[in-house]
């Protein structure tokens, strides 16, 4: 897809989006949106993407770390919104480390529902170890 090609299908996504007020996008549509918007070396991308998936869950921890000391753990509207910000930099390097392996989020997120779910059925939510 060229570069004309995507802005016009960001321009038709951002329109759809305001005159139906979406908010939900499907992980299959992000994933192809945010692969547009890569920029690093190739060579480099399993260390960038890794090193910048643990960057952003940190931002993450570090805001809710803030409300937790700085509000007494109330959550603001505007402290929300900072902490779903940064939850949408971790989708991004998400999306590329399960394109890096060979998969995608839905299949993902299927493999983690399928081993939550048989835990549950056998008693093993709780515990340690991968393969309880």
């Amino acid at each position: 897809m060229t570069n004309e090609q995507v802005e016009k299908n960001l321009e038709t996504w951002r329109r759809l989006g305001e005159e139906h007020e979406a908010k939900y996008l499907a992980s299959d549509v992000y994933e192809m949106l945010a692969a547009k918007t890569r920029v690093y070396p190739e060579e480099s991308r399993l260390s960038y993407v890794t090193l910048g998936l643990a960057g952003e869950a940190g931002e993450v921890a570090e805001k809710v770390k803030k409300i937790i000391r700085d509000n007494n753990g109330e959550v603001s509207e505007e402290k929300r919104k900072e902490v779903l910000k940064e939850l949408s930099d971790v989708f991004w390097y998400l999306s590329d480390l399960c394109d890096y392996f060979g998969s995608d989020m839905g299949s993902v997120m299927y493999m983690n529902v399928d081993k939550l779910y048989s835990r549950m059925e056998r008693k093993a939510l709780k515990g340690s170890g991968d393969n309880r």
